[in-house]
């Protein structure tokens, strides 16, 4: 397969000591043939190379139906095609005795926008009608932080799965009001509504706990208050 000679051409020529796994399709045709087999192209050519692997999974692994913040030891069940191509790099993973499986949620920047703060903006300045939800938590995470992170974490000898989001459970509405007040939009033109009222089966409660994560790491994983709060 033309895939697997690139990556092992790729890892050959290099020789990394640790591989951090970062591609993913979400909404186009290639979401599994990238998300979940390729992820398992990837993890296979880095257990036969015994490097150590990263892999970047997601918080909507989960159904979102719980009451608290999921931790690692949370099995995943997944409900949404994103989620479910998200959960077979699980199990190849635990195949190589050096990898670490970490599960983020949000990713957001100030510069360039990324493609949370576009599309809040977009609404703010009426290019775009949507609705941002009250009842959809998620705990994003600062661009910067979660690079610094995964540099630290790389180093380390931590395997298995590890939490690394931001520390401020938020809704998709406050997160995004958070946003427009930053960039000096009016928040008023956000409409929130809710998931649950919508009808669309879609996870709710993803918050992350990561004290595992704050323990381990020396990098600080803000909430989005502080982050924005420190960029003004």
């Amino acid at each position: 397969m033309q895939q697997t000679a690139s990556i092992a051409a790729a890892l050959d020529t290099f020789a990394p000591d640790v591989v951090i796994h970062t591609a993913f399709r979400q909404y186009d045709p290639e979401l599994f043939a990238v998300t979940a087999s390729g992820a398992g192209l990837i993890a296979a050519a880095c257990t036969a190379r015994n490097i150590r692997l990263v892999h970047i999974s997601s918080d909507v692994i989960f159904d979102g139906e719980g009451q608290r913040p999921y931790t690692e030891d949370d099995a995943p069940s997944p409900i949404t095609d994103y989620g479910r191509a998200k959960a077979p790099p699980r199990r190849w993973c635990r195949r190589n005795p050096q990898a670490t499986i970490v599960r983020t949620s949000l990713i957001y920047g100030i510069e360039p926008h990324d493609m949370h703060t576009r599309f809040v903006l977009d609404l703010a300045s009426g290019r775009k009608t949507a609705t941002l939800f009250t009842d959809e938590v998620r705990c994003p995470i600062f661009v910067d932080d979660l690079a610094q992170a995964l540099i630290e974490l790389a180093a380390t000898t931590y395997v298995g799965i590890l939490h690394i989001a931001g520390s401020e459970a938020l809704s998709r509405y406050q997160f995004g009001a958070l946003i427009a007040r930053y960039w000096q939009h009016d928040v008023a033109r956000l409409q929130a509504g809710s998931s649950l009222a919508s009808g669309l089966r879609r996870p709710r409660n993803c918050a992350l706990a990561i004290e595992r994560a704050q323990v381990l790491l020396a990098t600080p994983l803000r909430g989005v208050s502080a982050v924005l709060q420190s960029a003004s």
